[in-house]
């Protein structure tokens, strides 16, 4: 999991983040590939493009005149907020998810890089909630492929109920100006389904002052939503 991590930077344009289809693997086993499918898949990320990625290794070795090969250094993943991450789940469609948390000043103010979120993201919604981006903080379950099961922001000082209306606004991972929420009922809990266009978005959740994000397609026309979506939010404590 900490080498996928290392190989996790992926190159995607913010004005293109429109088509949240899966872009599942050949190397995945049949249960991941039925997971990342339209029709089932928790994860559902934005269409993009992969670059190479480097290979981090060690100093090389001291003997002189020879050359010699080098130890691949070791990643370890970041627990900036050890206390969201236990929001989230570690087994989600009987996938087995590593949890991970950042502050939101970690991720790029711009650009077209996306590690995990796009663009400049968390600093729109930092904005929009008129809230410093040293206040946010971001955590994320994901697979050995770094698929998304959930994602949780934490953003201190801005108030529970503005959580849910700024994400709408800043359009949500897409950026979309002309996104719009839609409520919805998770195992019973008030939620809200942000269009994303292509039949997919983001449903999302407050509870303990924290925005959660499941990404999945739409709900039915009458108000279902997707099994993995009622198992992720339903089993938020």
């Amino acid at each position: 999991m900490a080498a996928a991590f290392a190989i996790g930077l992926v190159a995607c344009s913010v004005a293109t983040v429109g088509s949240p289809l899966p872009s599942a693997s050949p190397t995945l086993n049949p249960n991941q590939l039925a997971l990342l499918s339209p029709s089932a898949s928790p994860w559902v990320e934005p269409t993009r493009t992969p670059v190479p990625s480097a290979v981090v290794t060690g100093p090389p070795s001291p003997s002189a005149g020879m050359a010699s090969p080098t130890a691949a250094a070791s990643f370890v993943l970041p627990h900036a907020d050890p206390k969201l991450e236990a929001y989230l789940p570690t087994v989600l469609s009987k996938t087995s998810l590593t949890r991970l948390s950042m502050q939101g000043s970690v991720f790029t103010a711009g650009g077209d890089m996306c590690i995990l979120v796009c663009g400049d993201e968390p600093y729109r919604y930092a904005k929009e909630l008129g809230i410093s981006i040293d206040d946010v903080s971001i955590a994320f379950a994901v697979d050995d492929h770094l698929a998304i099961g959930m994602i949780a922001y934490r953003a201190r000082g801005a108030a529970t109920d503005r959580l849910i209306p700024a994400r709408i606004a800043i359009g949500g991972y897409t950026g979309h100006g002309f996104s719009h929420g839609q409520p919805v009922t998770v195992a019973g809990r008030p939620a809200t389904y942000l269009d994303a266009g292509f039949l997919n978005g983001e449903y999302l959740m407050t509870r303990h002052d924290v925005l959660f994000i499941v990404l999945g397609e739409a709900p039915g026309k009458d108000g279902s939503v997707p099994a993995y979506v009622t198992e992720a939010l339903g089993g938020v404590p």
